[in-house]
Order: structure tokens, then sequence, then C-alpha cells
């Protein structure tokens, strides 16, 4: 009985993966190939960029299905889950502190001013220092389905070509998901645009706009954070700014030669944005 409930399991994750991995070169695909201006797209308030973000997300939740399948018997042994959570929880305490030094840096505040920028800013962080090891796991997983399909062609001929569309489309999922994680590591984040990521993330994330404080006509229309519980003294963001979609997000700044890369956040430092504390005179 044991052994048929494992194979079912195994079996159903097959699946899963089979089809995570085409959705992923499908939307990958669309988001390369359909104009911005298509009516489809339209219809559903979508952009080729969205689309494509999509075919990563799907790439990812293959990887994880497939790592599901190879280290299932491992992580089922309780030392194993053990290591594995306090080397996870160690990493991301780390890379929490280090949000916060960073995010202290830039604002001159307690980080936890700015609660939803410091999480989303630590995720990052531990993305690029989990980055090697992903990298080296997806190469290891392409040089494997690359052996199963030389496997499948010794033994079937053509008559292996489900296997072959299988391993394929297995392959280029993983190749789509390991293109985006060096250009998320290198390019998108890397640690000269960093900083800078951080202080939009703080922006979009952490500011509010401004609906209760009389502030001087300068700060009047710009987005503020509290600085007390009292709500008596704001830091007021003085720095002109553009909305952004996610995809705008995560390529600006980008050493890619994008002309428009600068028109969202106009400062030259991100240790020096346009900040000031004021006093919070409220009409309540």
């Amino acid at each position: 009985m044991g052994n048929n409930n494992q194979e079912n399991k195994f079996k159903w994750i097959e699946i899963v993966r089979g089809a995570f991995a085409g959705l992923s070169c499908l939307m990958i695909y669309w988001g390369w190939s359909i104009d911005t201006n298509d009516s489809f797209l339209k219809s559903f308030n979508l952009s080729p960029e969205s689309l494509f973000l999509f075919g990563i997300f799907f790439s990812i939740l293959f990887l994880v299905s497939s790592l599901e399948k190879i280290f299932s018997p491992i992580v089922e042994l309780f030392l194993t889950k053990l290591v594995i959570t306090l080397s996870i929880t160690g990493l991301l305490m780390i890379c929490m502190v280090q949000s916060s030094e960073m995010l202290n840096k830039i604002f001159s505040v307690d980080a936890s001013l700015l609660p939803f920028s410091r999480s989303f800013l630590a995720g990052i962080l531990f993305f690029k220092k989990i980055y090697p090891f992903s990298m080296l796991l997806m190469i290891l997983m392409i040089l494997y389905y690359v052996i199963q399909i030389i496997d499948v062609i010794k033994e079937a001929g053509k008559d292996g070509w489900p296997a072959y569309i299988k391993y394929s489309i297995f392959i280029i999922s993983t190749i789509a998901c390991l293109v985006f994680s060096y250009k998320f590591n290198n390019v998108y984040f890397n640690d000269k645009i960093l900083p800078k990521k951080a202080y939009i993330l703080a922006k979009e994330l952490d500011f509010y706009s401004n609906e209760v404080c009389n502030l001087p006509a300068k700060s009047k229309n710009k987005k503020i954070i509290y600085m007390d519980t009292q709500y008596k003294y704001v830091l007021v963001d003085k720095t002109m700014s553009a909305e952004q979609d996610l995809w705008g997000f995560i390529k600006y700044a980008s050493e890619s030669g994008d002309a428009d890369a600068g028109i969202f956040y106009k400062f030259d430092s991100y240790e020096k944005p346009d900040l000031i504390v004021q006093r919070c005179l409220s009409d309540f």
C-alpha cells in the first residue's frame, strides 16, 4: 500500500511538472511574440511583459516540483529537515538585518518604519545569496535531461518522440529560469543598483499619500511616512517620481542602455534622496 501511494505521488508530481513546464514555455513564447497592442492582451489588461513574467513564474514552479521529486526521500529524514530549517532561518535573519541596514543608510530612519520594503528587500537578498547554488542546480538539471534524451534515443529511436517533447520542454523551461536568474542577480538587481531599487520599494510600498497633514506647499502633494505613534512628525519624500508597473521596476536602472531608465526616480546618489522631516499639523 505504501509503495502504491508513493508511486501515485510521483505520477502526480510528473503531471504537475509537465503542466508547469508547458505553461512556462507557452507564456514566455507569447511574451516574446505578441504585439503590445494585441486585442487579446487588451481584453485582459495584460502586457507582453506580464505574460513573460507569468512564464518565469511557472518555470520556477516547475523547478520547485522537480526538486520535490528529487529530494523528497532525503528531506523526510528528521536531521535533514532540522539542518535545512536552521540554515534557511539563519540566512533569512542575515538578509533581514542587511535589508534593515541598507534602508537605514538611505532614509536615516529605523527600518521598522518600512516593514513591507524591508521584507521584500530581504527576499531579494536571500535569492542573491542562494544564486550560485541555484545556478549550479539548474545546470545539472539541464545536463540530466539531455542525458535522458540520449538514453531515449538509444533505446526507443523515433518511437520515443513523446519523451523527446517532454524533456525538451523541461530543458527550455529550465534554461528560461536560468537566464532570468542570471539577469536578476547580475543586471536587474546587481550590487550597484540594488540600493536604488531599495529606495523605489520603500517609495512604492511604505510611503503614503498625504491626506491628513497640513504641510508647506512644496511638500503638500508628496508621499510621507509617520515617524512616531502620535503622528506628530512625518518624513516627506520630495523626489520626483512616476508610476511604473512590475516590469518597469525590474528593468529600472539596469545596465541595458534603456533610454527611459532615468524617468522614474531622479536623484544621482541613493544616499541623498530629497527627504525632509516636518511636523504634521492636522485639521482634525
